[in-house]
């Protein structure tokens, strides 16, 4: 397959990554001049692997490693704050290990990251000391052609909703991308690997890292003790390989733009979204929806009802449902006859039981009918619901209401 044409659709303009570089150099100046403290710029913009009118200005500024944590944050904080004031611009407090300030200057989204320096990436003190020394490795090893090779990735990654390793998407950082066309040269080498991957393939540039379970391992040439690929969820991992045998055979250059945006539920099942009504945290946001869609999701599957599709989305969750009304009685599994204490006990349980080849089965009525009534009965008693959306105004929105309330962005899994 040709990817000449996505390429040139998505390398950046002459002079665009100049620019960016011109403004870091003015930021750099001032928080050296009026902080004493040396910065750099790290990211993709300064690995160029940015793509066309996609960049942002990662801006990490070092402290000495013997400076206390608190006092770094407080002092990152603060010349944070100057540094967007001086260029007359708004700004907002961003969390990850611990916070930094984010916000536009020139028209271009930048973060100013506080980080200690430190002589190796063996010797960090928190997880953002790693990426001065990722840069350094990206830099040695990739080679201008990849760069673009890279871009392809991110393109593909972005069009198929697998790429960034927050809770939101559980999937590639731009960093293991890069790691992953330095592994294979180019996407194409890429691609034609991860046709054939199996849950737990580990790729490690050195050969030192062990004791990783994850679904994708690609284990940090920095530091070993880290899996680059720790944030990759078992459905994004499978749903890469599957994108990649499909672009494979197929050469669609569609898959280079996407899926249809939206959703469009099962005609013959039961649509349900349940919004939350809150100021929250991106990051945290997802992750706990996440995890109570999937709470909703097995309790729909002990109580007999079953989902086609399920997923999230920036306002709640989304879950279309086989059939939403079942029967008032269910056919319900014991143990097997053999196991004489357990059948004794099921037999005191449920007086009427039959024997189907060696198990013991009762008929009884079931505890919700209704998906309505699970899902209320979830929601009055918080089953599943993490501290933040226990706070939330919730609505549930059932078919054609629930599909005008739905986003173009659902994350499935």
């Amino acid at each position: 397959m040709n990817f000449d044409k996505i390429t040139k659709r998505i390398r950046p303009k002459e002079g665009e990554r100049d620019n960016a570089l011109k403004l870091f150099n003015h930021i750099k100046t001032y928080i050296l001049e009026s902080f004493g403290k040396e910065s750099i710029i790290v990211g993709s913009v300064a690995k160029d692997t940015f793509l066309k009118e996609d960049m942002d200005l990662d801006i990490f500024v070092f402290f000495d490693p013997s400076l206390p944590k608190e006092l770094l944050e407080r002092e990152g904080l603060r010349i944070g704050k100057s540094t967007f004031n001086h260029f007359g611009s708004s700004y907002k407090i961003a969390y990850a290990e611990h916070p930094y300030v984010s916000g536009d200057i020139e028209g271009l989204p930048v973060e100013i990251v506080p980080c200690y320096k430190v002589a190796s990436g063996r010797h960090i003190r928190s997880a953002v000391d790693r990426t001065p020394f990722h840069l350094e490795y990206v830099m040695e090893h990739l080679n201008d052609s990849q760069r673009d090779d890279v871009r392809l990735l991110k393109k593909f990654l972005k069009a198929q909703k697998l790429y960034g390793a927050d809770s939101r998407a559980n999937g590639f950082s731009g960093y293991l991308c890069e790691l992953l066309i330095i592994k294979y040269n180019s996407f194409a080498n890429l691609l034609a690997h991860a046709i054939q991957w199996e849950r737990g393939v580990i790729i490690d540039m050195n050969g030192n890292g062990k004791g990783f379970e994850d679904p994708l391992v690609v284990v940090d040439p920095v530091d070993p003790t880290r899996n680059v690929a720790s944030a990759v969820s078992l459905s994004t991992f499978s749903r890469f390989i599957e994108a990649a045998r499909t672009v494979s055979e197929t050469k669609d250059v569609r898959m280079f733009s996407g899926p249809r945006p939206g959703y469009q539920p099962v005609d013959a099942g039961t649509f349900v979204v349940i919004i939350f009504d809150i100021d929250v945290i991106e990051e945290v946001f997802y992750a706990q929806a996440r995890k109570f869609v999937e709470h909703v999701v097995k309790e729909c599957g002990d109580n007999g009802f079953t989902l086609f599709r399920h997923g999230v989305f920036s306002k709640g969750v989304m879950l279309d449902i086989e059939i939403g009304q079942l029967p008032e009685k269910e056919k319900h599994r014991g143990p097997p006859v053999e196991k004489y204490a357990h059948a004794e006990k099921f037999k005191q349980k449920h007086p009427d039981v039959f024997v189907e080849q060696d198990v013991l089965y009762t008929i009884r009525e079931r505890k919700y009918v209704s998906i309505d009534d699970l899902i209320n009965d979830i929601i009055v008693s918080q089953r599943g619901l993490g501290s933040s959306l226990k706070r939330a105004s919730i609505r549930i929105l059932k078919d054609q209401e629930a599909v005008n309330a739905i986003e173009k962005e659902i994350i499935f899994f």
